[in-house]
């Protein structure tokens, strides 16, 4: 979905339809203009996705509060080997 506009609410709809789909193995939402209210729906389903080994939400509009509650879902992906976050508005507390 790279530089599809989604809502925050089509955020939701996407990662409720995928639930049935715990072997996913990676969420590419860049350029897909998340922002702060999507990418807590992201951050609420990352626990069901353990095997992900890619998550991409760069260019998104998220800021601190954003990459934070992402931060806090991460111990729930076990086999991560990428997460790109490039182009947001981290600043040095995100950081």
């Amino acid at each position: 979905l790279i530089g599809v506009k989604i809502m925050p609410n089509g955020i939701e709809i996407w990662m409720n339809s995928l639930r049935a789909s715990a072997n996913l193995l990676e969420i590419n939402f860049a350029r897909s203009g998340v922002g702060e209210a999507g990418v807590s729906h992201i951050a609420e389903s990352l626990y069901r996705y353990r095997y992900l080994t890619k998550i991409d939400l760069a260019y998104n509009k998220i800021g601190q509060n954003g990459i934070g509650l992402i931060a806090e879902s991460l111990p729930f992906v076990e086999d991560l080997e990428e997460l790109n976050l490039s182009g947001n508005a981290i600043g040095i507390e995100g950081a």
